[in-house]
């Protein structure tokens, strides 16, 4: 089944949060709050003024529908470590320690929200594995290993006979296992923050904001014309920042695919081992990411590109998740895929995000280098503290860390020739 329309993982209908529709914005507003965006980043944002008991009237629109974006399109990993930061790889000590304490403050501000929430989300602090199945690519873990003890953080390495009783495939020869990241079900996630975050809230979906004003009040115009006057927004939109002008020359979208296979059989998990759930990152940025998840499936994302246009070929992407899938588990021949999506992440040149103001009216974040789930709650939540000049360790720790530098010259071709090159040369971790 292709459904590139779905929410991401799941295609149970009663799993499926949205079976009903907000309505779309039909006439001018005026509000306290605006939010743009009903991501992760906005979810978070409005999140945030609840927890601070603001009663002010507080709007949320996306423009397409809340929670369909990448915050529910995505793999599933809340990352601690990191081997590839988006666009780049981080070697310098100081700054791979300011990275490593803003991922943990994004995983500990998504527990919170999961842990308050009472969210079911098949959460997992089982760590993940960074592997390679090329024995080319495998300085790129020792570099990674003395990486990691020179900053203090635990890790254990597999080989190939050890991988294969853990993943159930002999594919990968090489691995360093992280303990701190955590894996989830990010459809689940998405599911629960909607029912209790936006619970008696001002929603509209299908509603883009294609432009804004920052003189005087604050005022965003829709794409049907409407306006909506707000005293504070915040634009919580990731990759489409560069659309509304923020930071236009900092980051770029790539689009990324996945597919997901049904549950396995006892008799197919037996055959596997019956590992326990488990999460690979490649040591290639466009390597194969892929999990056994909670629910004994198997998920792939071998696929990235620049978004150049609206066009993408679902049917090579799932002819390309196929080929990896049978490369890892050749004896599943006869297992297709039971859903399959797309979603987008935005990378900087340098692998930073940006957070800021244009006033004191607008705030926006984004550019998560495919590092958004806890990065996304931690952004959104501190653009609320810099809204209300909250002076707190959330802010410090965002407003402090460095941000993304610009993009050099044609950067989606740039991105394109460079993920190609990658391609090619790294084949074989696909």
């Amino acid at each position: 089944m292709n459904t590139f329309q779905s929410f991401g993982w799941e295609i149970n209908p009663n799993l499926n949060f949205k079976n009903k529709n907000f309505p779309s914005l039909n006439e001018d507003i005026n509000t306290d709050w605006l939010i743009i965006g009903g991501g992760l980043t906005g979810l978070s944002a409005l999140n945030q003024l609840k927890k601070y008991n603001i009663t002010d009237k507080v709007i949320m629109v996306d423009a397409g529908r809340i929670g369909q974006g990448s915050s529910s399109r995505n793999s599933g990993f809340l990352v601690d470590s990191t081997l590839n930061n988006g666009a780049t790889t981080i070697s310098n000590i100081k700054d791979y320690k300011q990275k490593y304490a803003l991922n943990l403050a994004g995983i500990s501000e998504l527990k919170n929200m999961v842990t308050e929430n009472n969210i079911s989300c098949d959460w997992t602090a089982k760590g993940k594995y960074h592997a390679a199945a090329n024995n080319n690519e495998f300085y790129k873990l020792r570099k990674f290993r003395g990486l990691l003890s020179e900053v203090g953080i635990d890790f254990d390495e597999y080989h190939q006979e050890e991988l294969l009783n853990l993943l159930g495939t002999n594919f990968y020869k090489y691995a360093i296992k992280t303990s701190g990241g955590i894996l989830l079900n990010p459809q689940k996630l998405l599911q629960g923050l909607f029912f209790k975050i936006c619970k008696n809230s001002n929603i509209y979906e299908d509603t883009k904001i294609v432009n804004f004003f920052i003189d005087r009040e604050p005022q965003a115009l829709t794409s049907r014309g409407f306006k909506i006057k707000a005293k504070k927004i915040i634009i919580a939109t990731n990759a489409w920042l560069p659309e509304l002008k923020i930071k236009k020359n900092r980051s770029i979208p790539l689009i990324l695919t996945s597919s997901i296979t049904r549950p396995l059989t006892s008799k197919e998990c037996s055959e596997i081992g019956n590992p326990k759930p488990w999460g690979v990152l490649s040591v290639k940025p466009t390597g194969a990411t892929v999990r056994y998840t909670n629910d004994h499936r198997i998920m792939i994302r071998n696929t990235s590109e620049p978004l150049l246009n609206s066009k993408i070929n679902f049917k090579k992407c799932i002819e390309k998740h196929k080929e990896g899938f049978l490369k890892r588990f050749p004896t599943f021949c006869n297992i297709d895929f039971e859903n399959s999506w797309s979603g987008l992440i935005s990378v900087s040149r340098n692998g930073k995000p940006v957070f800021g103001k244009l006033n004191d009216k607008v705030y926006y974040a984004g550019v998560y280098n495919g590092g958004g789930l806890g990065l996304s709650v931690l952004f959104g939540a501190a653009m609320i503290d810099s809204a209300l000049k909250v002076n707190n360790t959330r802010l410090n720790i965002v407003s402090n860390f460095p941000q993304a530098n610009n993009l050099p010259p044609f950067p989606k071709l740039a991105a394109y020739l460079r993920i190609k090159l990658d391609q090619i040369f790294g084949s074989n971790e696909a």
